[in-house]
């Protein structure tokens, strides 16, 4: 039997590897967007762990445009001031 993994897992580990990168900068970011990236990891770690047991678990499409919001507002380049990105 061949192991099945969630068709969403490889994106959801993307966007987990690009707010860590992101949080590599931390005092290029203010205190609460710190904070914020703290809470997304948690909750993004607790997705990741339901579709590694279950790879036929659904994601709300809700969460996924969130995450998709992530994805495009984690966008780290090298050199970037990310304090003035964050716009909520």
């Amino acid at each position: 039997m061949q192991n099945k993994t969630h068709r969403h897992l490889p994106k959801l580990l993307s966007l987990q590897n690009r707010i860590m990168a992101w949080k590599q900068v931390g005092e290029a970011c203010s205190e609460k967007e710190w904070d914020d990236t703290t809470v997304i990891l948690e909750d993004l770690s607790k997705v990741i762990k339901e579709c590694t047991d279950n790879a036929d678990i659904p994601i709300p499409n809700y969460t996924l445009q969130l995450y998709n919001d992530y994805y495009k507002h984690y966008n780290y380049k090298p050199g970037e001031k990310l304090a003035s990105r964050r716009t909520t």
